[in-house]
């Protein structure tokens, strides 16, 4: 997103140290979470009717993936 306002656009590789600087060689580490069924899971509550638990389903999905 612009912001008119913001001149300088940071992002995570701006924040990794340059290899040879007498520390480590540059590395970052990741890590990335899949929700695999949890669509198909509130495809069969809400066919069983069962609204419920499908938007549980979905909330659960949605903060884990954003962990």
């Amino acid at each position: 997103m612009e912001r008119p306002e913001q001149k300088h656009y940071c992002c995570l590789s701006d924040f990794i140290a340059p290899a040879g600087n007498g520390g480590p060689r540059d590395h970052i580490g990741m890590f990335a979470v899949s929700i695999l069924g949890a669509e198909a899971l509130c495809d069969r509550y809400e066919m069983d009717h069962d609204d419920y638990n499908s938007i549980l389903v979905k909330a659960l999905a949605d903060r884990l993936a954003e962990v």
